[in-house]
């Protein structure tokens, strides 16, 4: 039985309709069959690097009867679109739930393939900064980001036009926390900052008990500061 969240949902919606769409790291192919079954997508290049994950993937396809509209392919990040023509290019791509590291290194390894992307959809598990860093050297134009929160858990979505270019500000927070996400004011949003606030103050409290590590302990603060601040300018601050 087809096992699709409400993540995968929210995810599939944010590139919006496209003929062809890539989903990288596919693991189980859920997210690729949902782009087809809710239209979102005509046909989806399910993309894993492992065999494993990959076979399950195809298993899966040919159970729900997805197997004219799903490719599984066994390929590294975007060396499963080379060799396409340009009228089969893809022009969403999804990259879910890879560490942001793994993802930011996605991307650089793909990136003449990714020129001719319309969209990237991008939830790293975790190391949101790592990405956001690495779209802000490549000065690929992010058109949103947005919280997502799936069993107790906070994500980073980017949404991303990287035939776009545009210059992004690069201070210590506008990295951590991009330039969208300081001034949403959902209650997804508020949680989400809320729980940074928590772990800065742990690890706050944690540093006061050792001696020394003065500029960490003030960069901390700094940090502590500017998220009290941020959630109490929009009336959620605990």
């Amino acid at each position: 039985m087809l096992h699709i969240t409400d993540r995968m949902v929210t995810l599939a919606e944010s590139a919006g309709k496209h003929r062809f769409a890539a989903d990288i790291g596919t693991d189980h192919g859920y997210l690729a069959m949902h782009l087809v079954r809710s239209g979102l997508a005509q046909y989806v290049y399910a993309i894993d690097n492992k065999e494993g994950p990959a076979a399950k993937a195809r298993r899966n396809i040919a159970e729900e009867g997805f197997g004219d509209s799903v490719r599984c392919i066994v390929a590294d990040g975007f060396d499963g679109l080379r060799g396409l023509q340009p009228a089969e290019m893809p022009g969403a791509v999804f990259i879910a739930g890879i560490g942001g590291i793994v993802t930011a290194e996605i991307l650089e390894r793909g990136l003449d393939v990714v020129s001719n992307v319309d969209r990237l959809v991008l939830q790293p598990a975790n190391r949101e900064d790592a990405l956001r860093e690495f779209l802000y050297s490549q000065k690929m134009k992010i058109l949103d980001e947005y919280i997502l929160e799936d069993a107790g858990r906070y994500f980073v979505v980017f949404v991303v036009d990287p035939q776009e270019m545009e210059e992004h500000p690069r201070g210590k927070f506008d990295i951590l926390y991009g330039r969208f996400i300081p001034f949403k004011r959902d209650c997804i949003t508020g949680r989400y900052l809320q729980r940074k606030l928590h772990f800065v103050r742990e690890a706050l409290a944690q540093l006061e008990e050792s001696r020394g590590q003065e500029d960490i302990k003030e960069s901390m603060e700094a940090h502590m500061h500017w998220l009290q601040e941020l959630l109490a300018r929009f009336g959620q601050l605990d």
